[in-house]
């Protein structure tokens, strides 16, 4: 019973310490858009300019 119980809190401690993980935030240059369709993609690259950087899904105007 004991080696249950000292499992148990081990397992506990374990998340508990993976939880406090310090990490350091993604620094990005610009801004990402993500647009569902191309056209509108490429609305957002003329607004955007070289400021930031566009991904369009769907790039297909046949799907």
């Amino acid at each position: 019973m004991k080696k249950r119980n000292l499992g148990l809190l081990f397992l506990i401690t374990v998340l508990f310490l993976a939880g406090c993980q310090a990490t350091q935030p993604v620094k990005q240059k610009g801004i990402t858009v993500i647009s569902s369709l191309d056209f509108y993609g490429e609305i957002a690259k003329a607004v955007l300019g070289n400021h930031g950087h566009v991904q369009s899904i769907i790039t297909n105007p046949a799907i």
